[in-house]
């Protein structure tokens, strides 16, 4: 099984990545390593970390949630920034980290309650299994102090 190697401010995540599941999404991610980017918080998720706009690539739908828990690890929401709502096609996919319980919305489904943003169902393709309370911390981290840098790559056997 494919493995990701995560660090955040020197804290190193190892993710399995769930080829069962979504095998599509496991290849085309493995495809833009290594990442070398930044993180910044979802606060209209709740309790989830993003690198924004990590790639144009088009994903094809599985294993879809837009209820997550600590450690898992979704691409997207491309199509729904490519739709009807936001007219887009410019918009990049993001990577995103839940670190406690999240559900994936819409920036605008929290503070302006519009009628036709509400959740977005994203690709779910790794799960962090250990070292989550140290992930929350730095989650929550990430809240308070604003951006910090991450590099995902694959681990190696």
């Amino acid at each position: 099984m494919a493995k990701l190697e995560i660090s955040i401010e020197g804290r190193v995540f190892v993710a399995d990545l769930l080829e069962d599941s979504a095998p599509k999404t496991c290849k085309k991610v493995l495809s833009l390593l290594p990442i070398e980017s930044y993180v910044l918080h979802a606060r209209w998720c709740g309790n989830a970390i993003f690198i924004p706009e990590v790639s144009r690539m088009r994903l094809e739908p599985e294993n879809r949630t837009i209820l997550c828990t600590a450690g898992d690890i979704l691409w997207g929401p491309e199509d729904f920034f490519q739709g009807d709502f936001f007219h887009d096609p410019q918009y990049k996919g993001e990577l995103f980290i839940a670190y406690d319980e999240a559900i994936f919305q819409g920036k605008w489904a929290r503070c302006c309650r519009l009628p036709d943003v509400g959740p977005i169902p994203t690709n779910l393709f790794a799960k962090i299994s250990e070292n989550l309370e140290e992930l929350k911390e730095l989650g929550e981290r990430v809240q308070k102090e604003g951006m910090k840098n991450i590099t995902v790559k694959r681990k190696a056997s």
